[in-house]
């Protein structure tokens, strides 16, 4: 179980005693206490705590002199630090709270050094995975900016849950000489919680995720917690957040399929045109997750290119990875996607070219590299040598030869990249793996894609009194290998 702890900071003012209510929940409320630490730990911790909790009070030596120990306010009669005052610490003992309470000195911090050693010495007591319950109100000059950034700094770095930023809005009752003059039952000052502001951080980094490096996972986990106490409540029927569930779960789909390379996935089973349905309806009607609507246009953006079966899915794919830094993905979906376009194309014509099975891609690969290195038939390679006719006429193609130095260059780009650069040869630093990346991106984009691929492939004329009813089946599956397509022809009687 997560230990919970409680975070303070001691103010020096010689505060005025007041009741305190949650502004959310009046009905949760403390009356006459001087210091607001008095209350909080009573809403909000007393009844959760247990004994391995811990309460952390940061003092200043004036704070602590003032208002941490009794009878050290600042006595204008005597011109001392000897005015009448019971202490804070007094006070929690008091209060027989559940678990430990820990005074840590601090600095004033008046300078940057000082700034950073209170963030430091507030960092270390918390624990991974801790429950922190943060209290901000008698927090002074920067200490309250402070606390947020190293709260989102301990939430990266120790996985801390923030359950409360809590503030009590003393001065909702006015000065405090007029305060003084008020009865006790007038002096009701709410709680703030400012957790929001904690989730909008959450948000402002799960934004930065996605649009530098296209992750959704965060995203995802932000917007699930928002969305499923409705969906639980409403039975399904509330269609806002239907809605955000669904662009939730299509976009972590996508960004998965993208990143770990499952382009069959991308072509086949993730809905792009549902998801822009879903982002349209939030561009007219935002959402209730404010934080969300801004992402969602940038979304929105960002998937415009793709489309269900686009048989160019690759480049889509490709541009995304590049555009987010996952170059090995890019350079991955480029060979394969121009490899299972060719597929599609050539499977009009011959049937072996299902771009689900292994054969026509490395046959397909042969050709390239034939090409690229001008091979003389005679030292074709295996699968080259297992079709020579289908060979012979891909090689020669126009479409086909202006692939092959584009196709070359970016085999030899994934086989280092792959091979993680620790193969002798031709390897590459890092900022040309990534220049070299970009470049080819931007050739094979440059391509016209969208003129079909014409291909004849002469078939094999079976003239002859033995018609391929008669064959076996090693007979059929040899021409068929050779030439693609058998047809009988009469055999002159």
């Amino acid at each position: 179980m997560s230990r919970k702890t409680y975070i303070s900071f001691l103010g020096t003012n010689n505060y005025v005693e007041c009741n305190y209510y949650d502004e959310e929940d009046p009905s949760n409320r403390i009356e006459g206490v001087k210091y607001v630490q008095e209350a909080l730990t009573q809403m909000y911790c007393k009844e959760i705590f247990g004994t391995e909790d811990c309460y952390y009070f940061f003092l200043t030596a004036k704070a602590r002199q003032m208002n941490w120990e009794d009878d050290g306010q600042w006595n204008s009669k005597t011109r001392a630090y000897d005015l009448p005052n019971k202490g804070l610490r007094g006070r929690l003992a008091q209060l027989n709270l559940p678990g430990e309470i820990k005074d840590i000195n601090i600095p004033e911090g008046f300078s940057s050094e000082e700034i950073w050693e209170i963030f430091e010495r507030v960092f270390s007591c918390m624990q991974e995975g801790d429950e922190v319950f943060f209290d901000i109100t008698h927090a002074f000059r920067s200490l309250p900016l402070l606390g947020l950034a190293l709260l989102n700094y301990a939430k990266a770095l120790k996985n801390i849950q923030v359950k409360g930023i809590f503030y009590g809005a003393f001065e909702k009752l006015g000065p405090a000489p007029e305060v003084k003059e008020m009865p006790m039952e007038a002096r009701n000052a709410p709680v703030l919680n400012l957790l929001s502001v904690s989730e909008l951080q959450d948000w402002t980094n799960a934004a930065f995720e996605f649009t530098r490096y296209g992750k959704v996972s965060t995203l995802r986990k932000l917007t699930g917690k928002q969305v499923a106490p409705i969906l639980a409540e409403t039975k399904g029927g509330d269609e806002v957040a239907r809605r955000l569930q669904s662009v939730s779960k299509i976009t972590d789909e996508m960004a998965k399929a993208i990143s770990t390379n499952r382009g069959a996935d991308i072509l086949q089973k993730i809905d792009f045109e549902s998801l822009k349905l879903h982002l349209q309806f939030f561009a007219d009607q935002e959402s209730f997750i404010k934080p969300l609507n801004a992402i969602m246009r940038v979304l929105a953006e960002k998937v415009a290119a793709f489309k269900n079966n686009d048989p160019l899915h690759w480049l889509r794919s490709a541009r995304w990875c590049v555009e987010h830094g996952m170059y090995q993905q890019a350079v991955t979906q480029l060979q394969e996607g121009v490899l299972t376009w060719l597929c599609v194309q050539l499977r009009r014509a011959n049937e072996l070219f299902d771009w689900r099975n292994e054969a026509p891609r490395n046959l397909l690969t042969s050709v390239f590299s034939i090409i690229s290195q001008k091979i003389e038939e005679n030292q074709w390679g295996k699968e080259a040598g297992k079709y020579p006719w289908l060979t012979r006429v891909l090689v020669q193609h126009p479409f086909v030869q202006a692939l092959a130095p584009d196709f070359s260059s970016l085999t030899n780009l994934r086989n280092d990249v792959n091979h993680g650069g620790y193969k002798q040869g031709n390897t590459k630093s890092a900022d040309r793996v990534i220049s070299q990346c970009e470049k080819l991106l931007e050739k094979f984009e440059s391509l016209d894609w969208a003129q079909p691929l014409e291909v004849k492939l002469q078939p094999l004329l079976n003239l002859s009194n033995h018609p391929t009813s008669s064959w076996t089946e090693a007979q059929m599956a040899e021409a068929k290998r050779l030439f693609g397509e058998v047809i009988d022809l009469p055999f002159p009687a």
